[in-house]
């Protein structure tokens, strides 16, 4: 009876761990907030999800949003984009950002409570 009772127990607790690695959303700032990490999905032209969200690098340079991968995925979605529009009804917690770079449109996803928040904000202006 014991050892069923340790297998159900080991078995919750990694269902449970399972669980809050899919919730956890690892995120990176500077200081000065100019380079942070950020979770992007590409977007269709009527704004609709392509896509899943990928992990990417970002740096503020002037006015400018520079993207890069953080490794071999997603290495079409690399480029400078401007910042054009901010989610009013982010999901609780994110902040989402319209980027745009000629005819690709992407979705940007940060935590809210990020330093990144008012850099991308300034960026809006």
């Amino acid at each position: 009876m014991n050892d069923v009772l340790a297998l159900l127990a080991s078995i919750v607790v990694g269902a449970g761990l399972i669980w809050l690695a899919f919730r956890i959303e690892p995120h990176w700032c500077s200081k000065d907030a100019m380079r942070f990490t950020c979770r992007i999905r590409a977007l269709t032209t009527d704004l609709a999800d392509e896509g899943v969200y990928r992990e990417m690098r970002a740096a503020v340079l002037g006015d400018e949003l520079h993207l890069s991968s953080r490794g071999f995925s997603g290495r079409k979605m690399n480029g400078v984009y401007r910042v054009m529009a901010k989610s009013p009804a982010p999901p609780k917690g994110k902040a989402i950002y319209l980027v745009r770079r000629e005819t690709r449109q992407m979705a940007v996803r940060i935590p809210a409570n990020s330093r990144a928040v008012a850099t991308l904000d300034a960026l809006l202006a």
